[in-house]
């Protein structure tokens, strides 16, 4: 008898100890914690397989946790979101992470593709005039409270109305096509070109002395000069006008001021050049 009472009593705290850590783990994950030290795999078999799927849920749940945090990132490259969960729990909802990151990949594809839309031209890629016009505001601003000079160059593809008006518009837009990549070529890695529609484009300098900007607006001209167009088995040279602005910027720089003055220059350019071309012919 004493030794049957004995042994349940030894029976009992085997037991009681392992139901004990048990609920307290429990409790734990009932709080939301879930990065616990696993329970012991020693003691009765009954004891080892529940602490064993305990310990299974507290790494599914922490895992599900992880994902979570990570999905709200909106990373969808984080290495917690390529990291399987056991079970069939952690199986399922691999799954439904895996069609959440790509469908947010996808909307990161889109939001790009819009973005670049609404930004760049649709026929160079180049800026669009909102966009380079925003490009030089804040250029202008931070060259301001830097103390800086902003040179802006004004470019207009000569004879874009002859080539559209006799070959159509498809050699017109080849020109400017044509146009756009010398100007990208011609440009320095720290210049901004855009167009502003039409036969113009706009880029914004990086250099701040004079002499550089007058090279850069030579360089441009030179550089569209070598360009010439397959129209109807023959070539067509290419040639542009280019006008330069330059100021000092401090709180009465206008950028807007700034295009008008490179226009202004471009137009005396090209009838400087219209000029120059009669004078050689004998007009």
């Amino acid at each position: 008898m004493i030794a049957s009472i004995g042994g349940a009593i030894i029976a009992g705290r085997v037991l009681t100890r392992p139901l004990r850590r048990l609920a307290a783990t429990a409790q734990q994950i009932h709080l939301g914690i879930f990065d616990l030290d696993p329970l012991p795999d020693s003691g009765p078999s009954e004891v080892v397989t529940t602490n064993k799927a305990f310990n299974d849920m507290a790494s599914t749940l922490k895992g599900v946790e992880a994902k979570t945090i990570a999905l709200a990132t909106e990373d969808v490259s984080h290495s917690e979101l390529q990291k399987s969960l056991p079970g069939r729990t952690g199986q399922a909802l691999q799954v439904a992470v895996d069609k959440l990151s790509a469908s947010m990949r996808e909307r990161e594809r889109q939001s790009q593709l819009l973005h670049h839309s609404a930004t760049h031209d649709g026929l160079t890629s180049l800026f669009n005039r909102a966009a380079i016009f925003d490009f030089l505001t804040h250029d202008v601003e931070r060259r301001r409270n830097a103390g800086e000079t902003v040179g802006v160059l004004f470019v207009d593809l000569d004879g874009l109305k002859y080539l559209n008006d006799t070959y159509g518009h498809e050699a017109g837009d080849a020109a400017i096509c044509a146009t756009s990549e010398a100007l990208i070529e011609a440009a320095s890695p720290c210049d901004v070109v855009g167009r502003l529609g039409g036969d113009e484009f706009l880029i914004v300098l990086c250099h701040e002395h004079g002499q550089e900007s007058e090279a850069s607006a030579a360089k441009m001209r030179d550089a569209v000069g070598r360009r010439s167009i397959p129209v109807e088995g023959k070539l067509i040279p290419l040639s542009a006008s280019v006008g330069l602005a330059l100021a000092e910027c401090d709180v009465n720089t206008d950028p807007m001021d700034l295009v008008r003055q490179a226009d202004d220059a471009m137009y005396n350019a090209k009838r400087a050049a219209r000029a120059t071309r009669d004078q050689l012919l004998g007009n």
